[in-house]
């Protein structure tokens, strides 16, 4: 490409950039430093890479010691960087507020799946675009039943993904290109000029009758119900249950620590609020290979993906309504709205369940007892008249005294 149309852009000390007008780079600003190597008795030209901040600081490290560098320029080489090699590193690397990146490694495994080998700088709104066709064409198998002695595919052809999902992985994706594009590794973050999928139409909560509880216990195996019945009565998320270690449950205190979480703050929830949960610790002893409270058999971390379709077939056979994105949240709404029914407040609820006092009161204030009884004629009542407050009386005060 000539300087005509990737002309170089000078900032001082050596260091200048290229923004290419064509290929993978196009429109990304690249550096470069040239650098006086003595042993040569010439300059040399070094690849900086996209990111001023980042490009001032790697040149620096060149101008510290440039034989070092050159020796280093010789025998590197060129490498091109792919989707899936920078998720792996920001997988590795990056700690979100809750301490752990696991939440990225499963929102954005389909994205892994689309781009795969793709090198860094190819993905463009073009191509997201395209992704976000993909995930919206695929559509569901369905599940075998027998239907006048006859076996039909049930809920065969129907969308797979909903925008909420969308929006989680765009969101996901755009926090590892943010994070690459500061650490020199990418180059102008695509995510920023792609049309998020929208927020879906607000739904009520769901939640889990004690008949159907009883139910979803007789259909569910006993290995997952346990994950399932912790999570019920003790209001917290999957990856909390899944993470919890035996350190965290003080029985002296009769209190679970529940570190991070999906909002990062730690909470305590009271090993009292329900006998289940000692009755579990009492028939699960402790194990000596594992300080997880629940694993497989050979003490790993459960299979997320065993453990959702156990739940998922469990919930279907006992006739609990399937809706989009409520699997685990049924049973912790579940658990939020019996705290309230018993009479505690939001501000407690909230504490318990790590989230804000605005979250919980929109979603749980209406099943505190009383509480449309306690407005009815409200308004009925006389209006409070205004009363100025009695004047206290001027007393003298003598000058001089």
């Amino acid at each position: 490409m000539s300087d005509r149309k990737d002309p170089k852009k000078w900032y001082g000390g050596g260091m200048y950039s290229r923004t290419p007008t064509r290929g993978p780079a196009k429109g990304t600003e690249v550096f470069y430093g040239k650098v006086w190597i003595k042993s040569e008795r010439r300059r040399r030209h070094f690849l900086l890479g996209p990111g001023f901040l980042q490009a001032k600081k790697k040149l620096a490290g060149i101008y510290a010691d440039p034989e070092k560098a050159l020796v280093e320029l010789t025998r590197r080489r060129v490498t091109v960087r792919t989707f899936e090699a920078i998720l792996d590193e920001f997988l590795e690397k990056y700690r979100s507020r809750a301490g752990t990146s696991d939440y990225y490694r499963v929102v954005l495994k389909p994205a892994r799946a689309f781009f795969g080998k793709k090198p860094i700088m190819e993905i463009t709104v073009d191509t997201i675009d395209r992704y976000l066709a993909s995930r919206r064409g695929e559509r569901t198998k369905g599940v075998p039943r027998k239907v006048n002695e006859e076996i039909v595919m049930v809920g065969a052809g129907r969308r797979k993904v909903g925008e909420a999902s969308l929006r989680k992985e765009i969101i996901a994706m755009g926090t590892v290109f943010r994070w690459a594009e500061r650490r020199g590794l990418a180059g102008r973050n695509p995510i920023a000029r792609v049309e998020k999928p929208k927020d879906p139409a607000e739904r009520s909560i769901a939640i889990l009758y004690p008949e159907q509880e009883k139910l979803l216990e007789e259909k569910c195996p006993a290995w997952a119900w346990d994950v399932a019945e912790w999570a019920l009565y003790s209001g917290m998320r999957r990856g909390e249950v899944l993470a919890l270690r035996w350190r965290d449950v003080d029985r002296a205190r009769g209190v679970i620590h529940v570190l991070g979480g999906k909002t990062g703050k730690s909470r305590i929830v009271p090993l009292t609020l329900s006998k289940r949960l000692g009755a579990f610790l009492d028939r699960h002893p402790r194990r000596t290979d594992t300080d997880l409270l629940f694993h497989e058999t050979n003490g790993s971390p459960l299979d997320v993906d065993r453990l959702d379709s156990a739940l998922e077939g469990a919930a279907a056979a006992a006739g609990v309504p399937k809706e989009r994105g409520v699997l685990w949240n049924r049973l912790r709404h579940t658990w939020a709205t019996r705290l309230a029914q018993s009479g505690i407040s939001v501000l407690e609820i909230s504490k318990l369940m790590g989230n804000s006092v605005a979250i919980c009161e929109k979603h749980y204030a209406a099943y505190l007892p009383g509480a449309h009884e306690r407005l009815a004629g409200i308004l009925d009542a006389p209006p409070v008249e205004k009363k100025e407050p009695p004047k206290e009386p001027l007393q003298d005060v003598k000058v001089g005294a």
